[in-house]
């Protein structure tokens, strides 16, 4: 367990790739578990139990639906349990950060939104290297296809349980 979270941490610092991660299924489920508890973890505090549950699932499933697309049209589906597991874990290493870092901050104060705003360019960051690489482009498409990912990924939630965005 400790290689496996050494690993994860290791690709949120762009050290490590996808590509050597196992081709698990039995990994990719673990991963996507801990990717919804995390989530979880992060919602609950804006949202009652059940809503944040539902929330965090969903940002699960849109996370295997668009790799797979994403994958399919670059004709390397074979790719996909390996870049979703990638996804998926870094997703658990920046968002257990997150939730450490949150008690330490007052909600209201300027540090809690610089805390906010560095992890969401570390993840981006993670995001657009993983995908680079699972897509055989450059960091700067990457990073590109990352951004349009999180916009529509929050596109496709916030109105269910924000409101709007």
């Amino acid at each position: 367990m400790a290689a496996l979270i050494r690993f994860f941490w290791e690709l949120t610092l762009l050290r490590r790739t996808p590509q050597e991660l196992p081709d698990s299924r039995g990994l990719l489920g673990l991963m996507l578990i801990l990717h919804v508890g995390t989530g979880w973890l992060l919602e609950v505090r804006g949202l009652e139990p059940g809503r944040a549950l539902f929330s965090a699932a969903a940002g699960a499933a849109i996370l295997v639906v668009l790799a797979n697309i994403l994958l399919a049209a670059v004709n390397h589906p074979e790719r996909a349990v390996r870049t979703i597991t990638a996804l998926a874990g870094a997703d658990v290493i920046i968002g257990l950060i997150a939730r450490a870092g949150m008690p330490l901050l007052a909600p209201e104060s300027g540090m809690m939104a610089l805390w906010q705003l560095l992890l969401v360019l570390w993840s981006l960051v993670v995001t657009a290297h993983i995908l680079r690489h699972a897509l055989s482009t450059t960091l700067l498409w990457g990073m590109v296809i990352a951004l349009a990912y999180a916009y529509l990924s929050l596109a496709l939630l916030a109105p269910f349980f924000y409101g709007s965005l």
